[in-house]
């Protein structure tokens, strides 16, 4: 058996933590797809949805954080409360920071949490989903 790299070995167990945090949180579907404008947790569906370039392109400690992010909306809605807009937000990135600092995950991926948990974050729009374009 050949064993991989520590740090190789932890950036998967914590990837590996961060799904299993997802899935019991209810979300049972992981999903990369370019028909949407930025990766969120889709509630009806129960799907955590990524973009390529979020996959291709994103560091593992910001998808880690991500994963964890969304989680928390997926167990906000689960209890029946507000899983959008900026309180909704500011509470996900607050569970997701302490997670974080507990994985240890990078400094830019703690400071995206830290700045979100205070002023939460808005989407460009309501719908992530891309609007297909009509073929003449």
């Amino acid at each position: 058996m050949q064993l991989l790299p520590l740090t190789l070995q932890s950036q998967r167990l914590r990837l590996v933590f961060s799904i299993l945090l997802l899935l019991v949180s209810g979300a049972l579907i992981l999903a990369v797809s370019n028909r949407i404008a930025w990766s969120h947790i889709d509630i009806k569906a129960r799907a955590f949805m990524m973009t390529p370039d979020y996959v291709l392109n994103g560091t593992m400690d910001g998808l880690i954080g991500s994963i964890v992010h969304d989680a928390f909306h997926k167990t906000q809605a689960n209890a029946k409360t507000d899983y959008a807009g900026t309180n909704a937000e500011k509470a996900a990135s607050s569970f997701a920071l302490g997670v974080a600092m507990k994985l240890g995950l990078d400094e830019v991926t703690l400071q995206n949490l830290c700045r979100d948990s205070k002023f939460g974050h808005k989407s460009g729009s309501t719908d992530p989903y891309k609007k297909r374009q009509k073929t003449k």
